[in-house]
Parts: structure tokens; C-alpha cells; sequence
């Protein structure tokens, strides 16, 4: 067996200091590594919730959906979806990666077009590359950039896709969501809106940007996650037309070839939803409000830290080395954060990542800012 290619690649990694190591579970008395925005991870009624799954469903669904993995709890967690959105269908997925992948690589067809914001998640990028149809990227939440593509490409293709995060998942930023909607009004595009990040964190329901800047009517494929905000495990996709859904149940490798998600997650995210809607009720604009002073006291302490108001808060760093270092100083300290590197991002992307959590109290940031610059 010749194994020299992969020692080769390996070191690499190493020494250009981007090589990644499952770190050792532990507890941290601060977590701004993990993706539990609104802290429900250890909700009694999510806990109940899982532990009346069992009892009620087993253990696995045992099957892929179409063999009989599908199960009542996942017909209930979609009606509470649909409920939620509003939308005319909507679809569950083991997790958010397959979602995207299936979306942009099964219904973009040879004769269209993908126009896809320059920093879309690995998940669509990987879909979009194995589509038939063409694509295009344009720069970062340049929407001028992008209504000029669109003035070129109206009319000369069938159908042409525009691809984008709401809050995006590295840097926490978003687009000018109104203006799209906009744009769709003006040319006919079928809108792919990832909300992976935003989930929980706005809207007066909590579901999502789309629903604060009152925009969702007009995103035709919705991809979401549970393994989030919502404290739970896969995704779902909402859609507008129920075609698409009917189309990738049909074609769609990733839905049909594996065991179906767990219904115990499924049921935990159903209740999720609920959680989620009375916390956006007692807590309108008080995350991000959160957001926004926690960046301006980063700033303040001279750190390059940008505006903004999501629970995605990046701290650019030199070098790859730099951030697990800084990570490692404060993990000592009982505060975890994450250090993100290249390839995850581009070259002299490096960056700490931060991310934001209900109930993130005044004296848990001033032990991070202490940390920070000590």
C-alpha cells in the first residue's frame, strides 16, 4: 500500500500551521465556540422531549425515509415548519450540508444559471461544482455587482439561481436582504436563501432575517438547520413551489440512500420551535442590541472587530499560528473560542470566532475582554 501522498499532504498542513486535531471534549464555564445561540441545549422541556421520543419512537429510524424512516415525528416537526414559514412545502434533511449540496447540484439544470455571492457556505459551493448548469460568483455582498450580472444575463438562460446566506457563517456579516427581494421583483430569478445563522436570533417569531425584513414571500428555496439556535440535529428546506420538493425526492442522492434523521431529533426540534417563539417574544432586538455593544466594546479595546449585530462576532488575526494560540491562552482560562484557519478561509483570513449566546451576562464579557488583551 503507497500511503506517501497523503504523509505528504499531511505535513503540509502542518507546516503551514492549518493542520486540525479533534480537540478533547471538555467543559468551559464561557462557550463562544459552539453554534447554541439561544442556549437550549440543556432545556428541561428539550431534554423531556427527547426522552418522551424514545419511549415513543425507539432509539433510530432505521430506514431512509422512502423505506419507512419517515415517521410521525417527522410529519409533526413539518407541520410545525410550515406553520412557522408559511411556506407551501417543506422538506427534512439529515443535515444542513446535504441539503445544500442536493439543492444547488440536483435543480440547477444544463441551460441555467447560478449566480452565487463569493463566500457562500463549503456545503453550496460543493452542490453548485457538480451542477450542470453554469455559474457565476460574485464579490462579497456586492449586490451592484450582482444586479449587473443579472442585466447581462435575463433572458439568456431558463432559469438562473441566486445563491447567498443570510448571516454569513465565518465573518457573521449579511446581505442587504430588502434590495434582493427587490431585485427579484425586477428580474425573474429563483432565490436559494440560507438561514443556517439566523435562526433564532431574529424576527419577531425568531425564524430568521427573511421574516424580520419581511421579505420571506419572495425566497423560493429556504434552507434552515436545527443543529443551531435550535439545539437539535439536521435540517429542512421550505419552499414556495411544491415542485422542487417532489423533484428531489425523486433525484436527490442525498435524501434517498441514507437512514432518515433521528425521530428523537426531530421531535426535540419541534419543541425547539416553540422555545425559540416565546424567547423572540420576551426578547425582541435584545440579542441583537447584544451583539452590537459586545463589538463596540472589542473595539474600544483595539481589536478589529467589525459592526454588526448577528451572534457571529470574527477578530482577524496575522497568521494561521496566532488564533489556536491566542484560542489555547484562553481556554486555560475556562473560555473556549474558535480559531478559524485557512482552507476553512481564504489566505490571511485567519480569524478568532466568536459566537454570541442568550444570556451572555455583563460579567462573562468582561472576563473574555480581559482575556483578550491580557
Amino acid at each position: 500500500m503507497e500511503v506517501s501522498f497523503y504523509k505528504r499532504a499531511i505535513q503540509k498542513r502542518i507546516k503551514e500551521h492549518c493542520f486540525r486535531k479533534i480537540p478533547y471534549p471538555t467543559r468551559h464555564r464561557i462557550d463562544l465556540a459552539s453554534n447554541d445561540y439561544l442556549r437550549l441545549k440543556e432545556s428541561s422541556n428539550l431534554i423531556n422531549s427527547a426522552k418522551n421520543a424514545v419511549e415513543k419512537y425507539g432509539a433510530s429510524s432505521c430506514a431512509s425515509p422512502l423505506i419507512g424512516g419517515y415517521s410521525l415525528a417527522h410529519r409533526f416537526l413539518e407541520n410545525s415548519l410550515l406553520e412557522w414559514y408559511s411556506f407551501s412545502d417543506c422538506l427534512i434533511w439529515n443535515s444542513g450540508y446535504a441539503a445544500n449540496r442536493a439543492i444547488l447540484s440536483k435543480l440547477p439544470q444544463e441551460n441555467d444559471l447560478i449566480l452565487a455571492d463569493k463566500w457562500i457556505h463549503n456545503s453550496m459551493l460543493t452542490g453548485m461544482l457538480e451542477s450542470p448548469a453554469k455559474y457565476k460568483r460574485y464579490p462579497h455582498l456586492d449586490l451592484e455587482q450582482l444586479t449587473k450580472l443579472l442585466e447581462t444575463a435575463t433572458g439568456k438562460y431558463q432559469n438562473i439561481f441566486v445563491v447567498t446566506e443570510s448571516v454569513f457563517s465565518m465573518d457573521g456579516d449579511y446581505p442587504d436582504i430588502k434590495k434582493i427581494a427587490a431585485l427579484k421583483k425586477r428580474f425573474s430569478f429563483i432565490w436559494v436563501l440560507d438561514e443556517a445563522h439566523a435562526i433564532g436570533w431574529y424576527g419577531k417569531n425568531g425564524s430568521g432575517l427573511a421574516e424580520q425584513y419581511q421579505v420571506l414571500p419572495h425566497v423560493d428555496i429556504f434552507i434552515g438547520t436545527f443543529g443551531k439556535a435550535l439545539a437539535s440535529q439536521g435540517a429542512f428546506t421550505g419552499f414556495q413551489q411544491s415542485i422542487f420538493k417532489e423533484y428531489l425526492i425523486q433525484f436527490s442522492d442525498e435524501f434517498i440512500y441514507s437512514t432518515y434523521l433521528n425521530p428523537i431529533s426531530a421531535e426535540v426540534a419541534k419543541t425547539a420551535i416553540c422555545e425559540t417563539k416565546k424567547i423572540a417574544k420576551k426578547l425582541p432586538f435584545q440579542l441583537t442590541e447584544m451583539s452590537r455593544d459586545f463589538r463596540r466594546k472589542l473595539r474600544k479595546l483595539g481589536l478589529l472587530c467589525p459592526t454588526g449585530d448577528s451572534p457571529i462576532v470574527p477578530i482577524p488575526v496575522e497568521s494561521p499560528e496566532e488564533g489556536p494560540s491566542i484560542a489555547n491562552k484562553l481556554k486555560r482560562k475556562g473560555i473556549h473560542i474558535s480559531a478559524i484557519r485557512p482552507p476553512t478561509v481564504p489566505l490571511r483570513g485567519s480569524r478568532l470566532r466568536l459566537s454570541l449566546y442568550r444570556g451572555f451576562s455583563l460579567l462573562e464579557q468582561e472576563k473574555v475582554l480581559e482575556a483578550l488583551t491580557d
